[in-house]
């Protein structure tokens, strides 16, 4: 079956293109330029939903590093009633992609109960090879539930998900 131009999200029509014209990851070096072309127009954008609101913060690495982290939340979250949270690992096959790649995906879960979703931009598998991913994932499953108060989130209603690699990520 070839996937048609309808079948791909208004949201994602425009990438989607890109990615036809340009990925062929038959070698190291026009995979780490897709690499950067994912980082180039995804890192650092914004929900589309103005009901969303998105923060980055930066959590301390069990290796004294960082780990950049996006928070997506209700734009009219109440600090005193808790919602669940949510840590999101972004699929990309372990080796490409930023949290910001999901942004649609927080947007209707967000709007469709409010949570506030955490999404940590681990290590990918071209620079850093297994756990580092695993492990970034749980130092911000760790951050979330020391900082859940000040997230606005029920420390006790923690879940783990995410899509693609993310998805195995989670299951780990």
């Amino acid at each position: 079956m070839k996937v048609t131009e309808e079948m791909i999200s208004e949201n994602m029509r425009r990438e989607g293109n890109m990615f036809r014209m340009l990925f062929h990851p038959d070698n190291e070096k026009r995979f780490r330029r897709v690499q950067k072309l994912v980082t180039t127009f995804k890192k650092g954008s914004k929900p589309h939903n103005s009901q969303v609101v998105k923060e980055e913060v930066f959590i301390p690495r069990r290796d004294g590093k960082q780990i950049r982290v996006c928070i997506y939340k209700p734009k009219d979250l109440d600090p005193n009633q808790p919602v669940t949270g949510l840590l999101w690992n972004h699929g990309g096959g372990y080796a490409f992609g930023v949290p910001e790649v999901c942004t649609e995906t927080y947007e209707k879960i967000i709007t469709s109960s409010p949570t506030v979703i955490v999404a940590p931009d681990y290590r990918l598998s071209i620079e850093a090879p297994f756990p580092a991913a695993f492990e970034d994932s749980y130092d911000t499953l760790l951050w979330m539930k020391d900082n859940a108060e000040r997230l606005g989130i029920h420390k006790d209603q923690l879940f783990v998900g995410g899509e693609s690699a993310g998805g195995g990520l989670t299951c780990c």
